[in-house]
């Protein structure tokens, strides 16, 4: 498997043919899940080369999908894997893995294996770090231009409920972004009682 020239291909990709008003599923975004989710591996134990590479590999394609649409872009990204990735040497038992990890972003997936729990979490890893409401702001302003209005209270009052209902599986995470989710929760709490 020759990751390091896949990356390098997905990361052209993305940052080439993401449409610009993708504030927040971009090249940023998806170079970020990566990161939160090598750190998480780490951190988790997670020592195989295989493994980790597999996991590196659905993080960077996790959103190619969006290059043709929003709607269903998890299933268009694991046929992409199958069109691209043979030419980078990802066999095909290392393509269903990543296949299942790319699946298990969709949202409200059960996470039934560590390398699922990682992917998982490091997609929503900002909703427990300083940069959340930006990150929070550029979904809106993405969802916004997909025609989907909101007004201040309807957003904050979305923004709550996701907060509340998400849980962060692996032990790691919960121990980084948990208070940080916390607070931001109590921080939308705040405002939505001002207004």
């Amino acid at each position: 498997m020759n990751l390091q020239d896949a990356r390098t291909f997905i990361q052209g990709k993305l940052e080439r043919e993401l449409p610009s008003s993708l504030a927040y599923h971009n090249a940023a975004h998806t170079a970020d899940v990566c990161e939160a989710a090598l750190r998480l591996a780490a951190l988790e134990g997670v020592e195989d080369a295989e493994s980790l590479a597999c996991l590196e590999l659905a993080c960077w394609m996790h959103d190619v999908g969006f290059i043709e649409s929003p709607h269903r872009h998890e299933k268009r990204a694991c046929e992409l894997v199958d069109a691209w990735l043979p030419d980078f040497g990802v066999d095909e038992e290392a393509r269903r893995l990543i296949k299942e990890l790319i699946l298990s972003t969709e949202l409200h997936s059960p996470a039934t294996t560590l390398l699922e729990q990682i992917i998982q979490d490091a997609d929503l890893d900002y909703l427990g770090r300083e940069d959340y409401t930006p990150r929070a702001e550029g979904l809106r302003q993405e969802l916004e231009h997909r025609g989907q209005r909101f007004s201040d209270v309807d957003w904050i009052e979305f923004q709550i409920h996701f907060l509340s209902t998400h849980r962060y599986k692996t032990a790691s995470a919960q121990r980084l972004r948990q208070a940080g989710k916390r607070a931001h929760l109590d921080a939308l709490r705040d405002r939505l009682q001002s207004i």
